[in-house]
């Protein structure tokens, strides 16, 4: 199975200990922005936005799934048509939707959150969810200490992913949009940054 990871270079290493659990069966391309530069992984694409975002990149390379973490830009609907695609979201959708909800959980003293794994629709992070797993935060959490929990969570559920996709054992449910929230860039506006998180507003943290 030929599946393609957007993301990050460093979520990339951190995630290929799921990917080479499964490697009997898949075979992983790795898509990052082209301002990352130079890759250390053999089967990259480089996106650049101007040039691949029909993303009909995907279908020379076969691509079966998609998987995203982090990911920045809105995949098109014609290729969702051709393809499915699954995101990898660090809160209990449809709580904290949006590009960074590590963040806004911090700075919320929120207890509890997790991740959710669900399929993406022509909305950010309002499609029918896979699975999720909760976790408990502790009371002096900063983005890097939640970010490596909620790293670490992820790659338990995409554990699970890759076992129920192979047996097309892949059930979903919509989100209650009742119950949902968003958080956006500017509503950071609101909050003090560093003393809270450990990082600055300059600091790049999408993860949504």
């Amino acid at each position: 199975m030929r599946i393609a990871f957007f993301t990050k270079m460093i979520n990339a290493r951190l995630f290929t200990s799921i990917f080479n659990r499964h490697k009997e069966d898949i075979s992983v391309l790795y898509v990052f922005d082209k301002s990352c530069g130079k890759s250390e992984f053999n089967s990259v694409h480089l996106y650049d936005n101007d040039k691949d975002n029909t993303y009909e990149f995907l279908l020379v390379e076969k691509v079966e799934v998609a998987i995203i973490y982090g990911w920045s830009y809105k995949i098109p609907v014609s290729i969702l048509h051709q393809i499915p695609f699954y995101n990898i979201h660090p809160s209990l959708l449809p709580l904290y939707r949006g590009p960074i909800p590590i963040i806004f959980q911090i700075l919320n003293k929120e207890k509890k959150g997790g991740v959710t794994i669900h399929k993406v629709d022509e909305n950010f992070d309002t499609g029918p969810i896979y699975r999720q797993k909760e976790i408990l935060f502790s009371n002096n959490e900063n983005f890097n200490s939640l970010n490596l929990k909620l790293s670490m969570c992820a790659l338990h559920l995409l554990n699970e992913f890759f076992i129920d996709f192979k047996s097309n054992n892949i059930t979903l449910c919509h989100q209650d949009n009742k119950k949902g929230s968003y958080y956006s860039y500017k509503d950071l506006e609101k909050y003090d940054f560093k003393e809270t998180l450990g990082v600055t507003k300059d600091e790049n943290f999408n993860y949504g």
